[in-house]
């Protein structure tokens, strides 16, 4: 036995000390992955809900001349945003023209390449256009998507939201006194999430339910 342990000693050794760095990294894996798994629900709810609650900030401060310069401001965003389109099309206009009046020149100079390594050139040039125009076009969607995504959820919504309000308000105001519609404008205009949104909802379905108001 003392022969075995004498000459496996190294193994022996060398197993242990793997066995516990494997047990502690094995610990420590555990742990981060548990947090991991505990964590990202939690800060995709909190995300997801101030996204949310943003937007009836957003319609809580609109009125009707903010949504008159909202609206006159997207119909003049193709106009503002023209001009830098040209820039930007001119631009790469005239480096594909020094492109190519690199490229005839390099063609004149290969006097010792030959055609294979002017084909190669191109071949090199012709697969760097593609990579460049796939990237493009997936800049511009993707721009495009996010752009879209911001006027709808910030725009648009709170938009429709403060208009259904400005409805409601007019709809029962002949039901309530003036101080009760005085009070809801100002929990409107102070109305920072959802939750305060759907006490304000609350009130006016009641005042819709007493006084058989369709909605």
């Amino acid at each position: 036995m003392r022969e075995w342990l004498s000459k496996h000693k190294n193994e022996i050794i060398t197993g242990i000390i793997t066995g516990i760095i494997g047990t502690i990294i094995g610990t420590l894996i555990s742990s981060v992955w548990h947090y991991f798994i505990a964590f990202v629900p939690r800060a995709s709810n909190f995300l997801l809900r101030s996204l949310i609650d943003g937007i009836y900030y957003v319609a809580s401060d609109l009125t009707h001349s903010s949504i008159l310069t909202t609206l006159l401001f997207i119909l003049m965003l193709p106009t503002m945003l023209l001009p830098i389109v040209l820039v930007i099309i001119l631009t790469i206009e005239k480096k594909e023209k020094l492109k190519e009046v690199k490229l005839e020149n390099d063609i004149e100079d290969d006097a010792t390449g030959g055609t294979h390594s002017i084909e190669t050139k191109n071949y090199k040039e012709k697969g760097n256009k593609n990579i460049t125009k796939k990237l493009k076009i997936i800049g511009l969607l993707v721009s495009s998507t996010f752009t879209f995504f911001l006027l709808f959820t910030y725009v648009l919504i709170p938009m429709v939201i403060w208009d259904k309000f400005e409805r409601d308000i007019t709809i029962i105001a002949p039901y309530m006194e003036e101080k009760e519609i005085l009070t809801l404008r100002s929990d409107w205009a102070r109305m920072t999430t959802r939750d305060d949104y759907s006490k304000i909802y609350t009130l006016i379905t009641t005042k819709k339910t007493e006084n058989n108001i369709l909605p």
